[in-house]
């Protein structure tokens, strides 16, 4: 891709329905008294419902394709998760409340870790889940075959910036703020994302592998997550979508032109 001389920043708007992120593993940690010593042991979390372990993905991405590179830029919210449906633990009845153990409500995701801490089991609800989505620098954009340029996806930061975890263990539970230190951002696996036109508008396809790690009061959760975002540019003035569009035809004839093959 030709370098351009200074930033291109174009939107993508996220395709629900190509779109989700599932838990792959889960797991806790087991508190028990043995001889009078305190120990810990994991826990693997199971789905507390079908489709607790998935989730759809809705929102926007914003990256800069300038200088033959695809750079992810931070917008809080880039990404929302939508309820899978709906699961315990439920909303807290009254301000100031504890999650509830009896009505279900909408969550995204759910998780259940039988025996944790102190005998367990442990519900977790993620509500109103978002995701800021960066890089920290430029991957290159390599031309393929049938006009798609592929790029390195590792490195790519997951950041939560919003939502809470609502924890139930019998009659004790949890808020969790899943916008703060204690919630770890997640750092992208290696993997090849895709940037191609269709229909005369840049379409992104980025391969999602990490993990987070809730540090609670009932102890730190991990999860793995795994999944796919599809995104179409959202349409722009008809002068910065030829630009965008022009760069990477430009950049297949220069290709051409050195005979650089195009496997």
């Amino acid at each position: 891709m030709a370098p351009l001389a200074e930033a291109e920043l174009v939107d993508f708007v996220v395709d629900p329905t190509k779109s989700s992120i599932d838990i792959t593993s889960t797991s806790g940690v087991i508190f028990e008294f043995v001889g009078g010593e305190l120990i810990s042991t994991p826990a693997p979390g199971s789905a507390t419902a079908p489709g607790g372990f998935s989730a759809d993905y809705k929102g926007t991405l914003r990256a800069d394709l300038s200088g033959g590179e695809i750079q992810f830029i931070g917008v809080p919210g880039s990404l929302m998760a939508i309820d899978a449906g709906s699961f315990l633990p439920g909303i807290p009845l009254s301000p100031g409340d504890l999650p509830n153990n009896v009505t279900p409500a909408p969550a995204a995701y759910a998780v259940t870790y039988a025996g944790l801490f102190f005998g367990g089991p442990l519900q977790v609800a993620t509500r109103e889940f978002t995701l800021n989505v960066s890089s920290g620098s430029g991957s290159t954009l390599t031309p393929g075959g049938g006009g798609v340029s592929t790029f390195d996806v590792a490195g790519i930061v997951f950041d939560p910036d919003g939502g809470e975890g609502h924890l139930n263990e019998g009659a004790g539970g949890a808020i969790v703020p899943l916008d703060v230190p204690d919630v770890s951002s997640g750092v992208n696996a290696t993997g090849v994302g895709q940037l191609q036109e269709v229909d005369g508008l840049l379409e992104l396809t980025l391969p999602v592998e990490y993990t987070i790690v809730v540090n609670s009061i009932l102890g730190p959760i991990t999860q793995n997550y795994q999944g796919t975002i599809v995104a179409v540019q959202i349409p722009e003035p008809s002068s910065l979508a030829m630009c965008v569009v022009g760069v990477l035809a430009a950049s297949w004839r220069g290709r051409r032109r050195r005979g650089v093959g195009t496997a």
